[in-house]
């Protein structure tokens, strides 16, 4: 057996944030705004950080290993209160090839805003060309923001997907079952049947099991422009670790659609959301950032909330954040949003993130 190691330096820094990874367990997690993620699919960083690649040799087979993972520490201001700082996300995976038509992903928070747990922990299975099988936990494939990982978003917090998804939001996001998905250079279509228990439940509560799909079309024939719909059928209990939507459970319909447009060399990116539920509920979400270089790599990003309630006050939230990256790896983040409810005055919050990608 032969192990050959491309970029040896990497592998210290992982083995560095690994042993850093028990005491981010323990970190306090605090209150916060919606996170949505998370949520976030574990997918490799950008081309500029490129995870660890290992290759393991046997006599007859050859699987190549990527290992990878992130850290971000907050330190969040809330109006009337002291700031808070704390480490937000510690999450490491190690994903692999076992042959060229099965591959597996195993991704563990070590801290996040759902604590220690495992997050993925699948197989995809490709067995011809444009059509891959995956089995285990994964991502529920629901919406656009939601699905992101977190290092991946352009503002520290999700949006505010949790009060119209409660349960299959953020890192709950995450279940257990098969999905399907094609994939061509112009549409991406993933369809999923899970237990709709959220992280780590194997065995459902009841004998129906969720049924969620997401369909983007990519009329350029490249990402500079997506339009995508999402669907999602199942009981309101939302995940096992969270009080009921209601008691006893009833069966929602969520629907949601996506218009994504990037242009001006990947400078200016617009991000435009609806998710409506079968009992009138629905969230609207526009956010449009703009990437620039003066001396590193800047970004300004705007966003606008909107959540409708079946009853009660709307909540609207304006958000308006600075990025800049010290290097490819190393982010630094600056955002500050504005809620109101209706309901007495308006709340302002904000965020200082560094995020370490690995």
């Amino acid at each position: 057996m032969k192990l050959r190691t491309k970029a040896s330096s990497a592998l210290a820094v992982l083995i560095a944030a690994s042993a850093l990874a028990p005491s981010a367990a323990r970190a306090q997690q605090a209150s916060s705004a919606p996170v949505s993620a998370a949520a976030a699919v574990p997918a490799p960083p950008a081309a500029a950080s490129q995870p660890i690649t290992l290759t393991l040799r046997l006599p007859s087979v050859e699987t190549n290993l990527r290992l990878g993972g992130m850290l971000q520490f907050w330190d969040q201001y809330a109006q009337h209160a002291n700031s808070t700082f704390y480490v937000r996300n510690a999450r490491v995976y190690v994903a692999g090839d076992v042959s060229p038509y099965v591959s597996f992903n195993i991704y563990e928070a070590f801290a996040s805003p759902v604590g220690s747990t495992l997050l993925n922990a699948y197989i995809d299975v490709k067995p011809v060309d444009h059509l891959a099988f995956r089995v285990g936990q994964f991502v529920t494939p629901f919406g656009y923001d939601r699905m992101m990982a977190p290092q991946n978003l352009e503002l520290a917090n999700f949006h505010l997907t949790s009060k119209i998804f409660p349960g299959f939001a953020s890192d709950l996001g995450w279940d257990d079952g098969v999905q399907a998905e094609t994939k061509w250079s112009w549409v991406d279509a993933r369809v999923a049947a899970i237990n709709g228990e959220g992280l780590n439940v194997i065995k459902a509560t009841d004998t129906t099991k969720d049924v969620t799909a997401r369909v983007d079309f990519l009329p350029l024939q490249s990402t500079a422009a997506i339009a995508g719909f999402s669907y999602y059928h199942g009981n309101s209990h939302g995940a096992s670790t969270v009080a009921p939507l209601f008691n006893p459970p009833m069966q929602l319909t969520w629907w949601g659609g996506h218009l994504i447009n990037t242009f001006w060399d990947d400078r200016v990116q617009t991000q435009a959301e609806i998710i409506t539920r079968s009992d009138r509920e629905r969230l609207w979400t526009l956010q449009g950032s703009y990437k620039f270089h003066c001396w590193k790599d800047w970004q300004l990003v705007a966003d606008w909330e909107r959540f409708d309630p079946s009853s009660g006050h709307d909540t609207r939230r304006v958000t308006g954040a600075v990025n800049f990256w010290i290097d490819p790896r190393t982010r630094l983040s600056l955002d500050y949003y504005n809620d109101a409810t209706g309901v007495g005055p308006s709340t302002s919050n904000g965020v200082a993130q560094l995020q370490v990608v690995f």
